[in-house]
């Protein structure tokens, strides 16, 4: 028996055996190419590909109702949608004469790199999105030969050194113990759906591929960050005792969710939630919220080529407004400088970013293509 402190990263506990998704890096071929017409043409068609399929995933999950997968594979269509990442793949295939797999891979590298600078962790987790598209788009060019293809037929423990958006929306979540990974962050969308599905979820386990063996029994605790290898019968009735508390209190904790809440002293405090996205707010709603204290506008303006113009804010703003249905909702308008930069708008460097150019002091120099769109959405 082995136990080993890991990152949480979604809650629960869970006792089964493994089955290792044996993932070997996709291979990224580079080779000269004479024919550059003919690769930005594949180029081309393993965009459109991408884009159906991502289509495709969008519909399984509108059709099983599975709010948080849609709006993750909508943020993967929107990458597929931005015209920066197939320009600029396209740029080095004309001036480097070199094939479309490494051309996007180096392409989508540049932009991550870019946003893994940026302060913010979430934003910063972003880059995995872009690292994903890529693999999407290298698989596509590749005619699907560079897939990993799992089947699940009992409860297992999925144990990798990282599992993508991709690879989890196509298993079946009933089957999924939980997640043992090396890699992922708690602000991947990965984690984000594995939280929504209520899986448990550890990761930052290093050589964990030699640390567990295929069809070894697991205690997976996602509460607390650990795994423990090959655990002992009393351990596994242990913990099975704890299984059936963390149950318990989880089935009480969302029956009481929607109540009024009170202090000791009798004193009524409203509960409100602060929000970037429609997955957060839907998230925030479903777990008893009052109100949204706290809409962070500017995530619908990072990591993209053109900025939304009114009609695509007044979309976003309706449709969280349409979630919240009659609570409140508090709108943050634009902030954006200092660690959240936007390609668009050049924003120079400063020695106090906190203090220069940002928020309001931004959107009042730009009132004309940042700040009247908005409120004129917002309104």
């Amino acid at each position: 028996m082995k136990t080993i402190h890991c990152t949480p990263i979604s809650p629960g506990i869970a006792i089964g055996q493994v089955q290792r998704l044996l993932q070997e890096k996709i291979p990224v071929p580079e080779y000269s190419v004479s024919n550059t017409k003919r690769e930005k043409k594949r180029l081309e068609i393993s965009f459109q590909q991408a884009k159906e399929k991502i289509k495709s995933l969008i519909q399984h999950a509108l059709k099983n109702e599975l709010k948080e997968e849609e709006e993750i594979l909508k943020a993967f269509a929107g990458i597929l949608e931005d015209p920066e990442l197939l320009e600029l793949a396209v740029s080095l295939i004309n001036t480097e004469n070199t094939n479309a797999e490494f051309c996007i891979y180096k392409a989508a590298e540049h932009y991550a790199v870019i946003i893994e600078a940026v302060e913010d962790e979430y934003i910063k987790a972003r880059a995995k999105d872009v690292r994903e598209v890529a693999l999407l788009l290298i698989e596509t060019l590749s005619d699907g030969k560079a897939k990993v293809k799992i089947k699940l037929k009992t409860p297992v423990f999925i144990v990798a050194p990282t599992i993508t958006v991709n690879e989890l929306v196509k298993l079946d979540k009933k089957l999924i113990l939980g997640l043992v990974t090396e890699q992922n962050g708690h602000n991947d969308h990965t984690a984000i759906l594995a939280r929504s599905y209520g899986i448990p979820f550890i990761s930052g386990l290093h050589n964990l591929m030699e640390l567990i063996q295929p069809n070894d029994t697991l205690i997976v605790d996602g509460n607390k960050g650990k795994v423990i290898v090959r655990p002992t019968k009393i351990y596994c009735k242990n913990y099975g005792l704890l299984k059936d508390e963390w149950e318990q209190f989880n089935r009480e904790a969302f029956g009481n969710s929607a109540l009024d809440a009170y202090t000791r002293d009798g004193k009524r405090i409203k509960v409100y939630a602060n929000v970037s996205d429609m997955e957060s707010v839907d998230c925030a709603i479903k777990n008893g919220a009052e109100g949204i204290g706290l809409l962070r506008s500017e995530f619908l303006f990072l990591n993209r080529a053109i900025l939304p113009d009114e009609d695509e804010q007044t979309q976003f703003y309706s449709a969280v407004s349409h979630l919240c249905n009659n609570i409140e909702l508090v709108i943050r308008t634009l902030d954006i400088g200092a660690d959240k930069k936007h390609s668009h708008l050049n924003l120079a460097h400063e020695e106090n970013p906190a203090l220069g150019l940002r928020g309001l002091r931004l959107c009042f120099q730009q009132e004309e293509d940042l700040f009247k769109p908005q409120i004129k959405a917002i309104l």
